[in-house]
C-alpha cells in the first residue's frame, strides 16, 4: 500500500462493516439453535456473510480510487 495517509473514519469503517456482518451471522446462528424454525433469520444470515465479506473489499477500492484520483491531478500539474 501506499504511504499516503487516509482518513481515521475510513480505517474504522472498513472494521466496523465487518464487524457488524460477522455479528449478524453469528446472531443468525444462535437464533436458528434457539428457534430451529426461523423465517427472515436466513435473509439476517446471508446479509452478514455478505457484509463481512464485502465492506473491506469496498473500502480498499474506495483508497485505491482516491489514489488514482490524486495521481492522476499531480500528474497533470507536473506535466503543465
Amino acid at each position: 500500500m501506499d504511504s499516503e495517509k487516509f482518513p481515521r473514519w475510513l480505517h474504522r469503517l472498513e472494521w466496523m462493516w465487518f464487524a457488524v456482518g460477522v455479528l449478524m451471522v453469528v446472531g443468525t446462528i444462535a437464533s436458528i439453535v434457539i428457534d430451529p424454525n426461523p423465517s427472515f433469520l436466513w435473509l439476517q444470515g446471508v446479509l452478514g456473510l455478505i457484509f463481512a465479506s464485502s465492506g473491506p473489499k469496498l473500502i480498499r477500492d474506495l483508497r485505491a480510487r482516491r489514489v488514482a484520483e490524486r495521481r492522476a491531478r499531480l500528474d497533470r500539474t507536473t506535466h503543465d
